[in-house]
């Protein structure tokens, strides 16, 4: 949702026909921020915008050095805490997930570093 007279730019292009316009853009928006970018962003840049917005947020990750490929999202229901770790790559990866949690999906259980098969997926419960 963009509002012209609340809209912050945050990237500028700096040269050809976009010189001067916004990449990125912030828009204040109910109780949070939406972020715009005008463009087919590189991973670098993405990286760095990612960055940015956690720095300007105080988001912290949910675990720390998680390997290429690996995505990880949490979700709580009822004082739940509902961990989803996808490997997306053809290769085995290592994570560490900190204190004993189950795999929703095998029923074994896991603590600390854990290695994540090619194309496994985990739904752990703390």
């Amino acid at each position: 949702h963009l509002e012209k007279d609340t809209v912050k730019s945050i990237g500028i292009y700096t040269k050809d026909y976009y010189k001067g316009q916004p990449v990125v853009t912030v828009n204040k928006y109910g109780d949070g921020y939406a972020y715009y970018v005008g463009s087919f962003a590189s991973h670098e840049f993405l990286k760095d915008l990612i960055k940015y917005i956690s720095k300007a947020h105080k988001i912290e990750p949910l675990f720390k050095d998680v390997p290429y490929g690996v995505e990880i999202t949490q979700r709580v229901k009822n004082n739940k805490v509902f961990t989803f770790v996808l490997n997306h790559t053809e290769e085995v990866k290592r994570i560490n997930i900190g204190n004993r949690k189950k795999d929703l999906i095998s029923g074994k259980i896991y603590e600390g570093e854990i290695e994540i098969a090619p194309r496994e997926v985990l739904i752990l419960e703390e």
